[in-house]
């Protein structure tokens, strides 16, 4: 039931991302191949999508309980906010693996493959994406 939830969760804000978030604070440029709202919409589609396959498909039983969750959402919120000052203060490149590996340890992913691509591909395809194609510098 958890996992249905969640995946509704993700889906509302794919939903909000793209009809309220994206429109109204995304800026527009008149230069380069890329829009600086691309790569956001991109995002808010697969939140979207995503959510919903969760919704339909919630997988395997065995969540944690509901006392649980709290917790866990609390402790995400400090390790992102540890995150985010250690980037302003270490910068992206350094920090974004560290924070990407805890991420996972906390969601309890024990694929390697998965894990190998939170770790060490989402941080580095971030960067050129942001960094290279949008030609917009991380901290």
């Amino acid at each position: 039931m958890m996992a249905r939830l969640s995946g509704l969760a993700v889906a509302g804000f794919g939903v909000l991302l793209l009809a309220w978030l994206i429109p109204v604070h995304t800026e527009t440029v008149g230069y380069g191949w890329l829009r600086p709202q691309t790569l956001p919409r991109a995002c808010a589609v697969a939140l979207l999508v995503l959510g919903l396959a969760l919704t339909i498909w919630p997988g395997p039983a065995g969540e944690p309980g509901p006392e649980v969750a709290p917790g866990r959402l609390a402790f995400v919120v400090v390790v992102v906010c540890a995150g985010i000052w250690a980037m302003s203060r270490f910068g992206f490149l350094p920090v974004a693996p560290v924070l990407a590996a805890l991420l996972v340890l906390i969601c309890g992913e024990r694929r390697w493959a998965w894990i190998a691509l939170g770790v060490g591909l989402a941080p580095v395809l971030s960067w050129l994406v942001v960094d290279v194609l949008l030609n917009r510098s991380l901290p």
